[in-house]
């Protein structure tokens, strides 16, 4: 049987060697002097002789081999010990064995069902993704026809208010060409009643030349208001022409909006069903979650197992 190195008067030696010499020490220290040992030995000595050191402090006239005697019991309590700690170790390493064994079945089994969830959670991806570049390429329709429908919306917008501002200035053409006449007529009509006291007053000389004077005045005047009638007549059917195109502008921009309406319905009714058809992959996606749950599982028990073998 080899000889035992790290004896409890050896370690209790090298330590008030060590301390005596009044530098910082450790149980490396310790294990130099001695020349070798384990430190599950030496540690529980140490301990001990730090115990004992104020006993020694208050009672120095206390034999040195009574200490000793503490010591190798305190040596023998921890060989004790450590021999009850081997044997339950052998009994949970075998225990740990069996359960090893049995994990590792489980785990097999688990590593299955891994690789099926992991090629259906890839078919799941895969189609995922394909319909995700169709709602993208759905999208980017939808915002080109957005955007044709805001630039048809700016241009209804501008011909309203082009149709507008022509009926205003056709209706301020219009009341200003009314008062003009109006003026004209009145106008008229004040130099008629005007010429006709003039002529009243000189009836009774030039009775004949004033009927006809007054009567070429009606004539040229008739044919003024005739000329001026017709006149305002022309650039009002002109106005009304204007009008009547800017309205049939209007209305085919209405129909393209319509259309554009239409359009973009049917867009919504295909993004709602994919939204739906992804709405029904997420529900199936939820065996990735169990295949989280089952790979948490597996890391876990694969801890389990490190730690118990540390």
């Amino acid at each position: 049987m080899a000889k035992k190195i790290a004896t409890a008067e050896a370690v209790f030696r090298a330590c008030e060697e060590l301390d005596a010499a009044g530098s910082p020490w450790n149980r490396d220290d310790v294990r130099y002097r001695v020349g070798g040992g384990g430190f599950n030995v030496i540690d529980p000595l140490i301990q001990a002789w730090r115990r004992l050191k104020p006993v020694k402090a208050i009672a120095p006239s206390a034999p040195t081999e009574l200490l000793h005697l503490i010591a190798a019991s305190v040596e023998q309590h921890f060989t004790d010990y450590i021999k009850q700690m081997s044997e339950n170790a052998e009994a949970r390493e075998k225990a740990f064995d069996r359960a090893s064994t049995d994990l590792s079945e489980v785990i097999e089994t688990l590593n299955g069902q891994v690789s099926s969830l992991t090629q259906a959670q890839q078919e799941n991806d895969a189609h995922i993704e394909r319909l995700m570049d169709q709602k993208a390429d759905i999208l980017e329709d939808l915002n080109t026809l957005k955007a044709q429908y805001s630039a048809l919306q700016d241009e209804k917008d501008k011909l309203q208010g082009q149709v507008h501002r022509l009926e205003q200035h056709a209706e301020a053409q219009s009341k200003d060409h009314e008062h003009k006449h109006n003026t004209l007529l009145d106008k008229h009509r004040a130099d008629l009643r005007e010429r006709e006291a003039k002529h009243k007053q000189e009836l009774a000389q030039q009775n004949q030349a004033s009927r006809e004077a007054q009567e070429a005045s009606e004539n040229r005047l008739m044919r003024l208001l005739d000329q001026e009638r017709r006149e305002h007549k022309v650039q009002v059917s002109a106005k009304h022409k204007d009008i009547q195109a800017l309205k049939e502008q209007v209305q085919d921009q209405q129909q393209q909006l319509l259309d554009l309406h239409k359009a973009l319905a049917q867009k919504d009714e295909k993004i709602s069903a994919l939204a739906a058809e992804k709405q029904a992959l997420l529900q199936d996606g939820r065996q990735t979650d169990t295949l989280a749950e089952i790979q948490a599982a597996i890391k876990g028990l694969q801890k389990q197992i490190s730690a118990e073998t540390s």
